[in-house]
């Protein structure tokens, strides 16, 4: 009888695994599922199983009463940690017997069975915890795991203690008939030996017939405990939200709950399994195949397969709409493992799908955001890095930057000048050979000196760049959202864009980073509000303009111009204002890097920027950057050079900038006009007073000092009515009507403008 509970211990083992499969039968009749660790514990036998590595991991109830142990006390220990030889006994073997049979089972993969052994128990510490003598009968059996290999020892032993020492006594009763044959009463001993022969068989023949009928009283408890459990688990799975189904190893449903009913639409079927997906509607994900029969939950279990959440559509006339249901499986299998059918669990999750579409959707059009904006953020990220290398540069150097900024700008001008005039005197045909050589070699020198200051003021710069043909309108066009976010609220912002712009080839983000330098200077220049204009056009810059601005190559350029009414700057801060780290702004409010940046990314595209500010009357800056392609994308072509009208017209002119009024006087006069000049608008009055003929045009700036341009044409009309006037300034046209300098009607020209420009605009003008 011993030996039937291990096979038992095994059969639960199996049904525990069907069990731990998939939900059980709901049918009594069909396999039952108790709970085989309350039966393993409670078995009557004394039984210990053992991992591969000989630790603890479940110990019977009878098996604690007989070491007098507690199971909380020995579970996860090693078995020889639980139950160490007696110390007290030097010849004691139990452990070091116990191990090697262990190790023979791991080795055999075959039960062993070991001899009767003294393995000496220790009494609870609240008996005195001496070791107390005992003899034990131990079979170590091995339990498989379906890889094949020993995943568990059942180590069962009976406790033989009482029979050693009923051997003991027995050998002590025939010593005593030894000695009563030696005295003549052999007979009345052989009695006596035979008499407690037959009482020891008794006894044990009793012993034998009690074990076996508690056993017989566990097993019928057990029974019952099986139906009332099966009744409590038909019960759960009729009231289960999720749906169950079971089948045999023939394909027949032996439980079909009634949550399965509602989820699938329709009830149990007969039809065999290569009909269930057509019967049911069983669809594959893309709501099209059918599934095929051989991937359907339930048959891949019944191959043996674990299928875990696989999801499918229901769509049958019940459910024409459609559902998702997610599936999960396992196999049933018998004492033996043989496949006896399966069991699959299934759920209607089509919210989770809807939600989990829209998730998606949502996610991707997160994705699409972020990398919108991580986009943006590199921009501006490469920008910061690009700020960061030229400030830690610019620290280095900052000694000789500072000295730099200001050598160069003050030799830029003697530059300009020695240019400037050895180019006019080239100009001159009667030259002799001799002195145009000499000339020729001075415009060099300067050419080459000009050069070198560039390279002085870009010293220290390291900047990679990557030269795409880009649109500025389109440029100005994608950042003005991000414009109007970087400029305060009380600032307006109004782009003045050409239609027919051409195209350049720079760095998009440094022309953003141009941008949005220029924004904020302008920002930081109207802290009272005002309106930024930013505008783009098409402008050709001639020979008579390279000619002062030595890092300038005649030809056509796209012009971006960024103006504002602000605060404006004096001479002194105009000198210095496209030096590193120079600035106007509170100490940790600016790090005088802004406008330097913007200087060295227009240099590096090849391009020129110029600047126009008076001060409280505002600013303009200018960038030129070279055109890309032979033609305007309208169509037209470039204009061609044409002859320079002439006149001989009195004119007054109107300058305070001294080198403005002086090149502009000697052009005039070159092309035939008279010119009267003015440094102020009073010297302008008092000359028209004191002029006794006709003054055809005045040609005045905008913003002068003291009497502002429009107040003295306002005063010279007066005194010579149906003059004619011409206005010069710094600024854009569209800007200076916007800031209300002027109106829209009245004759504007910008500067920088060429001499042919000037010669053209005063005939346009005097001939109206």
């Amino acid at each position: 009888m011993p030996k039937a509970a291990p096979r038992a211990a095994q059969a639960a083992s199996n049904q525990l695994e069907i069990t731990e499969a998939g939900s059980p039968d709901s049918n009594p009749a069909l396999h039952p599922f108790p709970d085989f660790r309350l039966l393993f514990e409670s078995a009557p036998g004394l039984y210990l199983v053992l991992s591969a590595d000989f630790n603890i991991v479940a110990v019977s109830e009878a098996y604690l009463c007989a070491t007098m142990t507690k199971r909380e006390h020995i579970l996860g220990r090693g078995i020889f940690d639980a139950f160490p030889d007696n110390p007290n006994d030097p010849a004691a073997t139990g452990a070091s017997n116990l191990d090697a049979s262990l190790k023979r089972v791991l080795r055999d993969r075959v039960p062993d069975s070991m001899a009767v052994q003294k393995y000496d128990i220790r009494r609870p510490e609240a008996d005195g915890g001496e070791f107390e003598e005992r003899y034990w009968s131990p079979v170590n059996s091995p339990i498989f795991g379906p890889d094949g290999e020993i995943a568990y020892i059942i180590h069962r032993v009976d406790d033989v203690t009482e029979f050693v020492r009923l051997r003991q006594q027995g050998a002590d009763q025939e010593k005593l008939t030894q000695k009563l044959l030696t005295h003549s009463e052999q007979m009345e001993a052989e009695v006596v030996l035979r008499a407690q022969q037959i009482q020891e068989g008794n006894r044990r023949l009793r012993e034998i017939n009690e074990a076996l009928q508690t056993e017989i009283a566990e097993r019928l408890r057990s029974e019952q405990a099986l139906r009332d459990q099966t009744r409590v688990l038909t019960s759960i799975l009729g009231s289960m939200g999720d749906g169950v189904v079971v089948a045999d190893e023939k394909g027949k449903f032996t439980h079909f709950n009634p949550a399965a009913e509602r989820i699938l639409g329709l009830g149990l079927t007969d039809s065999a399994p290569e009909k269930w997906a057509a019967h049911y509607g069983v669809y594959l994900p893309d709501n099209e195949t059918l599934c095929p029969t051989n991937q359907l939950p339930l048959v891949r279990a019944f191959r043996g397969e674990a299928v875990n959440q696989v999801d499918h559509i229901i769509r049958n006339e019940k459910l024409p709409l459609g559902i998702w249901v997610s599936v999960t499986g396992r196999p049933l299998r018998d004492e033996s493992g043989a496949n006896k059918g399966g069991v699959v669990v299934f759920q209607d999750v089509t919210a989770r799908k809807q939600a989990e579409d829209a998730l998606q959707k949502a996610h991707v059009e997160l994705e699409r955001r972020v990398e919108e904006r991580t986009a943006e953020l590199c921009r501006a990220n490469e920008r910061r890095q690009q700020l960061e290398e030229q400030y830690r540069q610019a620290q280095k150097l900052e000694s000789i930057g500072q000295l730099a900024g200001g050598v160069a700008h003050d030799f830029n001008n003697l530059l300009t000048i020695i240019s400037g005039y050895s180019d006019l005197l080239l100009d001159n045909p009667h030259l002799d050979e001799q002195t145009k050589g000499l000339l020729e070699e001075i415009s060099k020198a300067g050419v080459r000196a000009a050069s070198l200051t560039r390279q002085l003021l870009a010293f220290g710069r390291k900047q990679v760049v990557e030269f795409k043909v880009l649109d500025l309108n389109t440029l100005v066009t994608d950042t003005e959202k991000m414009l109007r976010r970087l400029i305060d609220e009380d600032v307006s912002l109004t782009t003045v864009l050409a239609p027919a712009l051409g195209q350049v080839k720079a760095d998009l983000g440094q022309m953003e980073q141009v941008i949005m330098n220029l924004a904020v200077n302008a920002r930081d220049a109207m802290p009272q509000g005002g309106k930024l204009t930013i505008e783009t056009a098409n402008v050709e810059l001639d020979n008579s303009y390279a000619e002062t601005h030595a890092e300038v190559r005649p030809g056509w350029y796209v012009l971006l111009a960024g103006s504002d009414p602000g605060c404006g700057m004096t001479e002194e801060v105009k000198a210095r204002i496209f030096e590193p780290f120079f600035t106007t702004k509170g100490l940790g409010k600016g790090t005088g890097l802004g406008l330097a940046t913007v200087y060295g990314i227009v240099k590096q595209s090849g391009g020129h920027i110029w600047m126009y500010s008076e001060p409280d009357r505002g600013t303009t800056f200018k960038v030129y950057l070279p055109l890309v392609g032979e033609r305007i994308s309208s169509g037209k072509s470039f204009p061609g050079l044409r002859a320079t009208p002439t006149g001989n017209e009195t004119i007054l002119l109107v300058e305070d900038e001294d080198a403005v009024r002086a090149i502009t006087r000697h052009v005039l006069q070159s092309w035939g006009y008279t010119v009267l000049e003015a440094r102020r608008g009073g010297e302008a009055i008092l000359l028209c007073q004191q002029h006794q003929g006709k003054i055809d045009l005045v040609v005045s700036d905008v913003v002068m000092p003291e009497i502002g341009g429009r107040e003295l044409v306002e005063r010279v009309t007066m005194l010579h009515p149906g003059i004619k006037v011409l206005y010069l300034s710094g600024y854009t046209d569209d800007a200076v009507v916007r800031h209300g300098i002027l109106q829209a009607e009245v004759a504007f020209l910008q500067k920088p403008f060429r001499p042919a420009a000037l010669a053209n605009k005063v005939r346009e003008v005097l001939d109206q």
